[in-house]
Formats: C-alpha cells, sequence, structure tokens
C-alpha cells in the first residue's frame, strides 16, 4: 500500500527540545463536567428522598433501607459513570481537533507550527513526551521533539519500524512493540507506553507522530481519539505548507527565479528597521546589464532570457548565504546586504560583476555571448540614514559606472 515507505536514517536534523506554550483558552471539557456533576447531584439528591420515602411511608427497616441505597448508588453511579466516559469520549473526539486547528491557524512558519502543534497535543492528552516526523521523498525527518530527546526518538523509529509502516498502511494508532521485549524494557521508562500515530491529511499520510504517556493515560489507548487529533494536525500543517508555497511563488521572478521587487522592497525594509535597532550596517547594491537590447535584436528575446536567467543565477551562486538577490526591473538587479559596510559592499558587487563577466553565456544554437554588468552600492549609515537614499546613492552610483564604462567606446 505504501512501497516507497522508508525508515530513518533521519534525513535532516532535528531541532533540540523546544516546547511553544499554546493559549490555555477554555477548558473544552467544562461543560460535560458541570453537566455530570449536576445529574450526580439529581440522582443523589432522588436516592435519598426515595430512602426517607421507604423509610417513613413504606416502613422499611434499617436493613432493607442499606440493602436498597447500596444497589440503588451502585446502579446509578455505573450508569451515570458509564454514559459521562462516553460522553466525554465524544466530546474530545470534537474538541480536541478544533482546539488544535484554531492553535495553529495564527502561525506563519513551519518550523514554529510543528512545535506548537507538538505542544498543544502534549497539553491535551496530559502526555509525557512526543515527537513529530514528516514524510520527505520517502523517508522520515524528525521535526519537532517535546518530553524527551532526540537519540531517544531515534531509538523508537528504528526499533519500531514495522510497528510504523503498520500505523501508515492501517491508517490507525498502533502500540511501540519493538521485537524484542528486553529492548522495550530499555527504552521505555517504566510504566510507559508509547503509540505511534500515522499523521494524515487530505491527499494521504504526511508523517507520525510518536505519543509518549503512562500506563493510567486513558487517552493514550483510546485510537479513534488519536487519529481524528493526528488528522487535524496533518490537515493544519498541509494548509500551512500550501500557503508558504503561494507565498513563495508570489515572492519570486517567474523568468529568473530570483526574488521579485515587491518582495526586495519589502526585505529592505526590514533590514532597515533591524539594523537601525541594533545599529549594524546594511547595504544595497544596484546592478544592470549592459548590452542586453543589442542581445535581443541580434540574436532574439529567447536568448535574452537566457541571459536573464545566467546572470541570475550567477548572483546567487558567487553571493553570500545573508544575500538577498532580487530582479528589480528588466535588466535590473538587486542585492540586500546585510551587516556589510561601504568597502565590504564594494568588495561583494565587485567579486559579482567578476563572476557575471567571465565565461560567455551559452546557448541552445551554439551561440554564446559576453555579458557586461554596471554596478553600484550603499550603506546605511555611511552613505545614507533612511532606505529611499540607500537605493537612490546605489543607484546613481550605478549609472555613473555605466556611463564611465560607455565612455572609451564613445570616444
Amino acid at each position: 500500500m505504501y512501497s516507497e515507505f522508508q525508515l530513518p536514517p533521519l534525513t535532516e536534523s532535528a531541532p533540540e527540545e523546544f516546547s511553544v506554550p499554546a493559549p490555555s483558552g477554555d477548558d473544552p471539557l467544562q461543560e460535560v463536567r458541570d453537566l455530570r456533576k449536576r445529574v450526580r447531584t439529581a440522582v443523589y439528591a432522588a436516592i435519598l428522598l426515595a430512602l426517607v420515602f421507604d423509610a417513613f411511608v413504606l416502613g422499611f427497616n434499617q436493613l432493607q433501607l442499606a440493602v436498597i441505597a447500596l444497589f440503588s448508588v451502585l446502579i446509578s453511579a455505573g450508569s451515570v459513570e458509564g454514559a459521562f466516559l462516553q460522553a466525554f469520549k465524544l466530546r474530545k473526539q470534537s474538541a480536541y481537533p478544533r482546539d488544535i486547528i484554531v492553535q495553529l491557524s495564527d502561525v506563519n512558519s513551519s518550523a514554529l507550527a510543528h512545535q506548537r502543534g507538538l505542544a498543544v497535543i502534549i497539553r491535551l492528552l496530559r502526555l509525557d513526551g512526543a515527537f513529530l516526523c514528516l514524510l520527505r521523498h520517502g523517508s522520515l525527518s524528525l521535526v519537532a521533539l517535546n518530553g524527551l530527546n532526540r537519540l531517544q526518538a531515534d531509538h523508537f523509529l528504528r526499533t519500531g519500524a514495522a510497528n510504523i509502516e503498520q500505523a501508515v498502511d492501517t491508517a490507525s494508532a498502533v502500540p511501540y512493540r519493538p521485537h524484542s521485549a528486553m529492548l522495550s524494557e530499555a527504552l521505555l521508562p517504566s510504566g510507559a507506553r508509547l503509540v505511534f500515530v500515522p499523521v494524515r491529511s487530505i491527499h494521504g499520510t504526511v508523517g507520525v507522530l510518536g505519543l509518549l504517556a503512562g500506563r493510567s493515560n486513558r487517552d493514550i489507548a483510546d485510537a479513534r481519539l488519536l487519529n481524528v487529533i493526528a488528522f487535524a494536525l496533518g490537515v493544519s500543517l498541509e494548509n500551512l505548507h500550501q500557503t508558504e508555497d503561494l507565498r513563495a511563488l508570489a515572492a519570486m521572478d517567474e523568468l529568473t527565479g530570483v526574488y521579485n521587487r515587491r518582495y526586495f522592497f519589502e526585505e529592505v525594509n526590514r533590514e532597515m528597521a533591524f539594523a537601525s535597532r541594533y545599529k549594524s550596517p546594511l547595504a544595497v547594491a544596484i546592478l544592470d546589464l549592459d548590452g542586453l537590447k543589442a542581445i535581443n535584436d541580434n540574436l532574439g528575446h529567447a536568448a535574452g532570457d537566457e541571459v536573464l536567467r545566467t546572470v541570475a543565477m550567477r548572483l546567487v551562486r558567487y553571493s553570500r548565504a545573508s544575500d538577498l538577490v532580487a530582479r528589480i526591473g528588466g535588466d535590473e538587479f538587486a542585492l540586500i546586504l546585510p551587516r556589510t559596510n561601504s568597502r565590504g559592499a564594494q568588495d561583494i558587487a565587485a567579486r559579482l560583476q567578476y563572476a557575471v563577466e567571465l565565461d560567455p553565456v551559452a546557448f541552445a544554437d551554439g551561440q554564446d555571448a559576453h555579458v557586461a554588468i554596471s554596478y553600484g552600492t550603499a550603506s546605511y549609515p555611511e552613505d545614507a540614514d533612511d532606505i529611499d537614499s540607500l537605493i537612490r546613492r546605489a543607484d546613481a552610483v550605478m549609472y555613473c559606472a555605466k556611463a564611465a564604462r560607455r565612455q572609451p567606446s564613445d570616444a
């Protein structure tokens, strides 16, 4: 059913244990608890009134009253508690998934959603610990921990491989039962129980939850409750991942694959706020292609598009991991250079110019074209004290450089 399912080794390192406190909100079971108290009061009051009636009207003796009271209490308590035990289970199955969805509705980061979702589940089910793995390219990636460490989770994943595969195949919670009882005793805390629960969404299984609790915990044995909770988590995470994908697409330039103009200005404003607050330098570089119009006229617009894609790729490859590359115009690119002063920005821009101009751009038909760029840089607070001034300064320097490169050919 899930032939591509693979087990660890883990494909990426997991974060250290990190609990995100979730808002407590109202107790979703409080209404049921209040109702149970009222029903208990009413039932026991009715029993007391019946005993009074039996004693003074029917004339029952003390032994008879004691027997009647005992059977009344046993039958009533059993009926009331049994009914409310089922009511609690039904209430949890509806309220807990809704709580998870609400708690994750305002989260914008996948990493935070993984941790918060785990924290909410631990709070609702009163667990001792939990971990979350997501299925990526056929392998499980450990993405969140709470109440246990990475080594423990790794052991559980490896020794519970068959249990995990069973959980995925059956789409239901499966207890951790390694092939050796001694291994189970060595890995599990005394009196603890571990359950693997497949995290599913509308489109299938997206991961696995490992839930750890004491044997007296009733919720850990309620497979239906665990399944609906894991489904709520899976749907919430899938929606968030889709939103992140759409957000990323909206921020990208379709032709070159680097960031677009709108995202550049959003990000440079955020970086300026950071730089201003923490008194750190911030630089921008504006780079403009020289001669793109001639390539379009002589070789066609497809060749011009290929030049733009190649230049963008080289800018990304030879910039730093902390830098942001964006296309802000037809043949104009810009870089945000965090924590970079004026001298550092000049060095980075010169290196990028060399990387772009070093090799010609090769086309599919065997032709090629040499590409040149002009650049200008400016740094906060050395060259400007606000965003507009910073970008205007870098743009002006770039146009001066472009004009200087044209002078020899014009002479």
